[in-house]
């Protein structure tokens, strides 16, 4: 464990830290999930143009990241940090203000560029900071306390509505940037090393780290559950409200609860693999997609507490498998690359989740059949790879530490 430079925080701090500025992306995404079908009407224009605030939000995000990623090797964690929350929050207070749908697309992606930094970063502290089994409870911390965003947010965002427009929203996602920005402003420079390199040199190490066959075949593995996982934030807004005939707060409600167990997965981890091997929690993590896939395709249609009952199986899903993902994934990189394997493995998991946005997007006339197809074909799949994997030497080396 490295404490060097800091002065006002602890390994509590810096963790807490960390999870405040990584969970701004939640945040911003779902506290206006309920105001989606709104958007629609009040620019009168289509549910594709405004899930393109989503899509592109993510895919916007998923870019910076291989650009911060490598300059906080360089010059540092901290002026990435600092540079990325001053965009996100200037960019909040400009989507307040949009005047048309393609303003806002506009703003949004200046958004997502800001809120790249934090979300680059944030594994490379923790791996400044430190190392083995802490590391991986600390990852697990971060996580779980991110995790709380997704839970309150869509709640929040639909009991608000209630009482102001939608802009107010993006005025709360400015307050949230304002407060990361502080917080960060007291975080110590945890970098021991900055690489001597020029910044083209530095950028390209992102091609050295992809040219890890190891770390990449881990890399898209891990990521792919976030392409149904991402579908379902993207259609259920329009699943609930238009389709179910709820309301923006009975959607934030529901949207809630079954939020909550996506909390559970880094603990269920974290208990779990005190009794069972890692590599075949991975494999239930894996398979449990799959049948969700197989729940939805039977249950989904049938009314709002069958379709929230069908996708909660894979929602503690995705969180129990980043810990370990991610520490195996580290592994795989030197120390030096750290900032660039942080940025790749952090942006890969957004590339996924905006490729499942608007593939969902594509099939809205039947979106529970749809997402049913996604879950029951990357389930297969990537549990299908896990386990040729699973006993490689570059995955059991890890795994049996």
């Amino acid at each position: 464990m490295s404490l060097q430079g800091q002065r006002f925080f602890g390994p509590a701090g810096i963790t807490l830290v960390v999870a405040f500025v990584t969970a701004l992306l939640p945040t911003s995404i779902d506290l206006y999930l309920p105001a989606l079908p709104r958007l629609s009407q009040e620019f009168n224009t289509s549910e594709a143009a405004v899930n393109l605030t989503l899509i592109l939000y993510f895919l916007g995000m998923a870019g910076s990241m291989l650009f911060w990623g490598p300059l906080s090797d360089k010059y540092g964690r901290k002026p990435v940090l600092l540079a990325g929350l001053t965009l996100f929050t200037a960019s909040s207070l400009a989507c307040a203000a949009a005047g048309s749908i393609h303003q806002l697309i506009l703003f949004r992606v200046l958004q997502s560029l800001g809120a790249g930094a934090g979300v680059a970063v944030n594994n490379a502290i923790l791996k400044d900071v430190f190392s083995g089994r802490e590391r991986e409870r600390a990852l697990a911390t971060v996580i779980t306390l991110i995790l709380i965003a997704p839970v309150l947010a869509p709640t929040l965002g639909g009991f608000l509505l209630q009482y102001m427009s939608w802009r107010g929203l993006f005025l709360l996602l400015g307050v949230f940037g304002s407060t990361a920005l502080g917080l960060s402003l007291l975080l110590g420079e945890t970098i021991q090393k900055r690489q001597d390199r020029n910044l083209l040199a530095t950028l390209a190490r992102m091609g050295a780290v992809l040219k890890n066959p190891r770390f990449t075949f881990l890399l898209a593995i891990f990521s792919s559950p976030m392409l149904p996982a991402m579908a379902f934030v993207a259609a259920s807004s329009y699943i609930f409200i238009q389709d179910f005939g709820l309301s923006e707060v009975q959607y934030g409600l529901y949207y809630m609860v079954i939020s909550l167990f996506r909390i559970l997965g880094p603990y269920l981890y974290i208990f779990l693999s005190r009794f069972i091997p890692t590599r075949h929690i991975i494999t239930a993590g894996f398979s449990t997609t799959l049948i969700t896939g197989i729940l939805l395709a039977t249950f989904g249609p049938v009314g709002p507490i069958s379709l929230a009952a069908s996708i909660i199986p894979l929602i503690p899903a995705g969180p129990m498998l980043r810990p370990p993902g991610v520490n195996l994934m580290l592994e795989q990189q030197d120390l030096e690359d750290a900032g660039s394997a942080s940025s790749v493995i952090n942006a890969a998991p957004f590339m996924f989740g905006g490729t499942g946005m608007l593939l969902i997007s594509l099939g809205m006339q039947r979106p529970i059949l749809f997402l049913s197809l996604m879950c029951a074909i990357i389930g297969a799949a990537t549990t299908f790879l896990w386990l040729l994997a699973a006993r490689r030497p570059f995955v059991a080396s890890v795994l049996e530490r």
